[in-house]
């Protein structure tokens, strides 16, 4: 064969093949990729494909949002929540099966997530306890409440006396007494709740300060409980 004819059978070769990889591929579902939530979009399927009717799924966070119709040609779709979906299509064509699928992204996907927040600084050290005592009692504890300061600071005397009697020697036993002496000293469910406020404040603020580094041993409690007896006494002269 001369050169120039096996050339010419090449190039016919050639453009069979490509007209062949043409017809084999896989058609595609017709329609947007972005939706806005709550509006209606329209998905088709191309004509040859319904020698059979279609079957469609929907995959995403909701499931009550479409309708098949013109023989299964078409999916109507419409969701008011947002997120990704996948729709898939089971359809026949040229005697096979085939499955075809498109992914679509209903409202904003939002912005990406930014990296982790890094540890949280320590608090600043109240410059005194006393002061931070009497303050955040007067902003946390109703006047009718305000009215047991005196009990309450009653039973932090009691947990540093028990410290220095020895009958308390580790700080997280000393404020589990700190608790337990505090609803005492207040014996009412209602007394009780109106220094909860106050009470779960010094646990943030006992747990910041051990957090820093700057409370950690018994005497430290000790010393941090005696002036905030002080502070609370204060508040009923």
């Amino acid at each position: 064969m001369k050169p120039m004819e096996w050339l010419s059978w090449f190039a016919l070769g050639a453009v069979m093949l490509v007209r062949t990889v043409q017809a084999m591929e896989t058609p595609t579902i017709d329609g947007p990729e972005i939706v806005a939530t709550g509006r209606l979009a329209v998905y088709r399927l191309p004509e040859d494909l319904v020698t059979s009717p279609p079957q469609w799924l929907v995959i995403g966070p909701s499931d009550e949002c479409f309708q098949v119709c013109d023989g299964g040609r078409t999916l109507c779709f419409a969701s008011p929540v947002a997120g990704r979906y996948v729709l898939v299509a089971a359809a026949a064509k040229d005697n096979a099966v085939l499955l075809l699928r498109k992914d679509i992204q209903v409202g904003d996907q939002g912005p990406e997530p930014g990296p982790p927040p890094g540890p949280r600084p320590p608090e600043p050290r109240p410059p005194s306890w006393a002061e931070w005592a009497a303050a955040k009692a007067k902003e946390s504890v109703t006047a009718e409440g305000l009215g047991d300061a005196k009990s309450v600071a009653a039973a932090l005397r009691a947990v540093v006396k028990a410290i220095d009697e020895k009958k308390i020697v580790t700080p997280r036993f000393a404020r589990e007494q700190v608790r337990a002496m505090v609803r005492a000293n207040l014996r009412t469910v209602e007394a009780m709740r109106r220094w909860e406020a106050f009470s779960l404040a010094l646990d943030e603020v006992l747990d910041a300060e051990a957090a820093a580094g700057r409370v950690a041993k018994l005497d430290d409690y000790r010393r941090i409980w005696l002036e905030i007896a002080e502070g609370l006494e204060r508040l009923s002269l």
